[in-house]
């Protein structure tokens, strides 16, 4: 049996057109909305040319040992990446 971690991160250590880009239906990354305020996206190596946020997230999420991130308006913020006010 296989456990994954998730890490859940503030959606505020994205900027408003990289959340307007995941709401995007032709969105080139896998994304999974996270009821009205937040996204699922796993971390995979992605082929894409992705914003500098999202790839941010991705590598610190790769570094904790993560398989998910959790973008979350209630979750956490942290010192490690730059936040934005939207």
């Amino acid at each position: 049996m296989t456990i994954t971690s998730l890490l859940e991160i503030s959606t505020a250590h994205i900027t408003a057109k990289t959340n307007q880009w995941l709401f995007w239906t032709g969105c080139p990354i896998v994304i999974y909305p996270k009821g009205t305020y937040g996204w699922v996206i796993p971390i995979i190596d992605y082929d894409e040319e992705l914003p500098t946020d999202i790839l941010h997230i991705l590598a610190y999420g790769k570094v904790k040992g993560c398989h998910w991130i959790m973008l979350d308006c209630d979750g956490d913020r942290t010192n490690d990446l730059p936040t934005y006010d939207w």
